[in-house]
């Protein structure tokens, strides 16, 4: 090579020539630039978790009271209606009638279906008659541990000694 003459640059081992061919294939590649992917914490993770259980038990032992006063509120309302109903069987048909004569909903679910709707007959052994009746809502799902209890109206108003739901269930 005479002295003078322009030198070629020589392919380093950082260009683009040496590092895009696959050794087998002789086929470009493509760098790829690796990137960290970031993970959560996991530790902040379930403390977050935690926090929301925490806050949650807290938020239905709160709430608890409160479902439990409206579904009573069901049974009262249920048997006030049925009342309703008897008075209009018994001036069609001169006797009182059965919950199953004069209630509309199926299995005699109250109008929630948080109780169901039945003759009492602890109270009225012997069932409606033409002077006569005793309906009760019993609780049942959730409501069954209710501490009131079983609900109960006559011809004559509310039954409110015990066994059946006392004056302080039937004021909330």
């Amino acid at each position: 090579m005479p002295l003078n003459a322009p030198r070629q640059k020589r392919p380093s081992a950082s260009t683009a020539t040496d590092l895009a061919r696959h050794p087998a294939t002789n086929a470009d590649i493509t760098p790829v630039t690796l990137t960290r992917v970031r993970r959560p914490r996991l530790q902040l993770a379930l403390v977050a978790l935690i926090l929301a259980l925490v806050v949650g038990a807290m938020l239905a032992r709160i709430i608890q009271p409160q479902l439990s006063s409206s579904r009573r509120s069901d049974a009262m309302s249920s048997l006030l209606r049925a009342q309703i109903l008897q008075e209009h069987w018994q001036s069609a048909h001169g006797r009182f009638g059965s919950v199953q004569d004069i209630w509309p909903h199926p299995e005699g679910l109250s109008l929630a279906g948080h109780y169901v709707l039945s003759d009492a007959t602890g109270v009225l052994p012997g069932g409606p008659s033409e002077q006569a009746y005793a309906m009760q809502a019993t609780p049942r799902g959730r409501q069954a541990n209710d501490p009131c209890g079983t609900f109960v109206v006559t011809q004559a108003g509310v039954l409110l000694e015990a066994p059946w739901a006392g004056a302080a269930c039937w004021s909330r």
